[in-house]
């Protein structure tokens, strides 16, 4: 556990997650709360669960808008830091949301064979964020896109 600063490791990630947003033509944009400064957590364990969501956001978005967006909220009378990823993406189906981050669970045939992927980043980032005290959270919609706060 470390104090860092929340706008330089934010940074940092999507410098390594660059090429990422480039091989699918993809925009990103940064909405940081004033408030989001310093964060006292595991910081290789955020970087990580933070590339995930960025990793996944470019592989299922084509020419579209990747988003951060972090802002501070109270519990148990401690102040916390929410970060969001949000796509404009494909989207998951209704009936696959449920198991989007179970471990080794993929979207349909059609979609994996168009995409790439092994099924562990969403349970590791989930078992990550558990571990600092948090959680992942899942919003989608088919062909509009997602939003994974956490």
């Amino acid at each position: 556990m470390e104090q860092f600063n929340v706008t330089e490791m934010v940074s940092e990630v999507i410098s390594t997650a660059q090429p990422l947003f480039d091989k699918n033509n993809n925009q990103i944009e940064v909405h940081l709360d004033s408030h989001v400064y310093e964060l006292y957590a595991d910081l290789t364990k955020v970087k990580q669960v933070l590339f995930n969501l960025l990793s996944n956001a470019a592989k299922f978005t084509h020419e579209g808008k990747i988003s951060i967006n972090g802002s501070v909220f109270e519990k148990d009378q401690l102040g916390w830091i929410k970060i969001a990823v949000s796509d404009s993406g494909i989207g998951i189906p209704p009936d696959k949301l449920a198991h989007v981050s179970d471990e080794f669970s993929q979207a349909d045939s059609p979609t994996t064979r168009d995409y790439v992927a092994t099924g562990q980043g969403l349970a590791l980032s989930r078992n990550f964020c558990r571990q600092l005290g948090g959680d992942i959270e899942l919003a989608s919609e088919v062909g509009m896109g997602s939003t994974f706060p956490g």
